[in-house]
């Protein structure tokens, strides 16, 4: 076989091994296995009347001048002449079969990221409420600029106060439950942040300064332009609502939306913590979230 049609078989079934075609038998003696080990020397099967083959023998050699026999044609040679060049063949079928984590990740606007970083960078020292002088941190968010989902909470908790990060603690493990259920990873599917940014010695939630930080949050969902805002509490969902009357039994009902994007609001992380009957229901608003970000 010639070093082209050998190259190209050699990586046509490659390819098969790649993505997973098992009805190729690659066995380490035979013609396969030698390809695919890099062998030089091909054991040839003839392919007799009755269509068996047998292996080890060899295809008579053509004398000089003439043209090799057809009937000593072989088995691998047919099928090098029937193949596509590997660049050729489906490569979304090779895509399709490759696990997400080892898939590209999707382009990033760099735009969107670098707007948010200044935002960050605006706000990190701001001193506009009395919570300022008793936080540790500001915990502004984290997550993606590309999210198509915006995770907003009540305010932060002490853990999150220290790392300066939002949803640690129990309350961050519940929510990897969560969105682990959803198939929306943490990291690159949504941005997480609280309405309060910043948590004050002896409460956590405190409606004036969170109509302070109100203006943050409403930059960072212009700068994100989520498909979905998914309210966890009470406390934040009545504010960006503007009507908390009934609770939040009442806000989890309707169409809601927030500069734009559909907003669903549900019980606090805390609160499903300490009262798991209420993740039942929880779980319905993630279906609704699902739906709207998924189209």
């Amino acid at each position: 076989m010639s070093d082209n049609a050998y190259s190209l078989l050699a990586g046509w079934l490659r390819y098969q091994r790649d993505i997973g075609v098992d009805s190729l038998v690659f066995g380490h003696l035979s013609a396969v296995g030698e390809i695919l080990a890099g062998g030089r020397r091909l054991r040839s099967y003839k392919v007799p009347a009755d269509g068996g083959g047998v292996a080890g023998s060899h295809p008579p050699k053509a004398k000089a001048g003439e043209k090799p026999p057809v009937g000593g044609t072989t088995a691998l040679s047919k099928l090098a002449a029937k193949m596509k060049p590997v660049d050729e063949l489906d490569a979304g079928m090779l895509e399709r079969r490759r696990p997400a984590a080892l898939r590209p990740p999707a382009p990033i606007n760099s735009g969107r990221r670098e707007r948010l970083a200044g935002l960050y960078r605006e706000v990190m020292g701001c001193e506009k409420c009395p919570m300022s002088s008793s936080r540790a941190k500001v915990v502004f968010g984290a997550g993606s600029a590309d999210g198509r989902l915006f995770v907003l909470g009540d305010a932060p908790s002490a853990d999150d106060d220290g790392a300066g990060l939002p949803f640690q603690g129990e309350a961050g493990v519940l929510l990897d439950s969560i969105l682990g259920k959803m198939k929306v990873d943490r990291k690159s599917g949504i941005f997480a942040a609280y309405l309060q940014k910043c948590k004050s010695a002896d409460t956590e939630f405190v409606r004036g300064c969170a109509e302070v930080c109100r203006s943050i949050l409403d930059r960072q969902i212009a700068i994100i332009e989520p498909r979905a805002i998914l309210v966890f509490g009470e406390s934040a969902a009545g504010v960006l609502l503007g009507d908390d009357r009934g609770g939040i039994e009442r806000m989890r009902l309707g169409n809601h939306s927030y500069m734009g994007a559909p907003l669903v609001a549900t019980y606090g992380l805390p609160l499903m913590v300490n009262d798991t009957s209420l993740r039942r229901g929880a779980w319905r608003d993630m279906e609704r979230v699902l739906s709207i970000i998924n189209g």
